[in-house]
């Protein structure tokens, strides 16, 4: 038990440590969102684009990076796309959709990008796998890879994997 408590001891001391890092407070950038979109799950996608309208409502700067299916639903050809799993749920997205109680897809990027604060980063090696030219593409930014991303993850204040 007394081993258990030290390590206990200890990992809370590395945490307050690592916490209260001034140099690493000072590079966050405390209105930042970064997230990895993954999935293209129409409902996912939609959430990802909610907590980015969210974010900016909150004065908040918002970096996508996107990857494989994510890619694929930002396919010009693909965007609204309504693609379910659950038939019940696609009835009520596209009853909400028609009836203007939410935006597509498509609307919603396009409201987001008004802004100018948020930013969509197509993943390199995503692209070069999944075989998607940039002209296929609705709204990207540019072209980035991981590592790349990763520096603006760090200086974010959150981080989400979608």
């Amino acid at each position: 038990m007394g081993s258990f408590v030290m390590q206990y001891k200890n990992s809370i001391r590395y945490l307050h440590k690592y916490i209260t890092n001034k140099s690493m407070i000072n590079n966050m950038n405390k209105n930042s969102v970064c997230i990895f979109a993954e999935s293209g799950e129409y409902v996912k996608f939609h959430n990802l684009l909610s907590i980015s309208m969210a974010a900016i409502v909150n004065d908040m700067e918002v970096n996508i990076f996107f990857s494989y299916s994510a890619l694929e639903r930002l396919k010009k050809d693909n965007i609204n796309n309504t693609v379910f799993n659950d038939d019940n749920l696609k009835k009520k997205f596209i009853k909400s959709i028609n009836s203007k109680k939410i935006q597509n897809i498509e609307q919603m990027i396009k409201t987001l990008k008004e802004t100018e604060l948020v930013k969509f980063y197509a993943c390199s090696a995503s692209l070069s796998i999944m075989e998607i030219e940039m002209d296929e593409l609705f709204a990207i930014d540019g072209i980035m890879g991981l590592s790349t991303f990763l520096n603006k993850v760090e200086k974010a204040s959150i981080v989400l994997y979608i």
